[in-house]
């Protein structure tokens, strides 16, 4: 019996070797090109929406007052607008309308010349009006209060 000897060519394994290395060379490029390259060219990333919320806003009859220590020689004419971002608040505030306008009036008539002419007077009672409208409603919360017209006569 003839002995055979497994002798394996070495130019024939490194040749092997080279094949197995280039094709797992092109393996990772092409992973590499479908998951960087064209995948996010084919399904660009979803951002999500988001919703801005659009504020509404009731604006109030012209109200006047006399201020307070003024004994009737001096007036305060005013407009203003109440926002809000609910559209049940809406209807809270025109059901609610005689008493939020007593409120305001009140209000308006306790504060005096000096007050009501100064820009930091003017801002105190915005947050005035704010939260003593917010006390009388129970459905959500008024958001700003805007002078839309302030005459002192």
């Amino acid at each position: 019996m003839a002995q055979e000897t497994t002798t394996s060519d070495p130019k024939k394994n490194s040749k092997a070797l080279v094949y197995v290395m280039m094709v797992l060379l092109l393996t990772v490029v092409a992973f590499v090109l479908v998951t960087q390259v064209i995948k996010p060219m084919v399904a660009p990333e979803k951002k999500p929406v988001s919703y801005k919320i659009i504020p509404s806003y009731y604006n109030f009859e012209p109200i006047v007052v006399n201020p307070a220590e003024t004994e009737g020689r001096r007036f305060l004419k005013t407009t203003l607008s109440v926002e809000f971002e609910s559209v049940k608040l809406e209807k809270e505030i025109v059901e609610k309308l005689p008493q939020l306008k007593n409120i305001l009036i009140i209000l308006l008539s306790s504060k005096t010349i000096q007050e009501l002419i100064e820009t930091k007077g003017k801002e105190m009672l915005q947050q005035e009006i704010i939260d003593l409208i917010n006390r009388q409603l129970d459905t959500g919360k008024i958001k700003g209060c805007y002078f839309t017209e302030f005459v002192i006569q």
